[in-house]
């Protein structure tokens, strides 16, 4: 099972795309690193996927359990105690 799934995500600011389609995979008990140059989405990316930052559009999974999916077009993240159980899973 993998600990984190990113799937297709989108993020954009003041209608300049920032992260577009990005997936990522994160296995249990691995070690993953993100390179790239400054700039290029590196803590835009990490934030969407801590849920300190809100993306625009795709998945995210910890551990099989949805932090955001999407319903008709429009993100749906997790609220409450199930994202609190989300959080306690970091």
């Amino acid at each position: 099972m993998n600990t984190l799934e990113l799937r297709h995500i989108r993020k954009s600011f003041d209608g300049q795309g920032v992260l577009e389609d990005i997936s990522l995979s994160v296995p249990a008990g691995s070690v993953t690193a993100i390179i790239g140059p400054s700039g290029s989405g590196k803590s835009t990316l990490l934030r969407c996927a801590t849920a300190l930052e809100r993306a625009d559009g795709g998945e995210i999974l910890y551990n099989g359990k949805a932090l955001m999916t999407m319903n008709g077009g429009v993100p749906v993240f997790a609220k409450g105690e199930e994202l609190a159980r989300i959080r306690a899973s970091f």
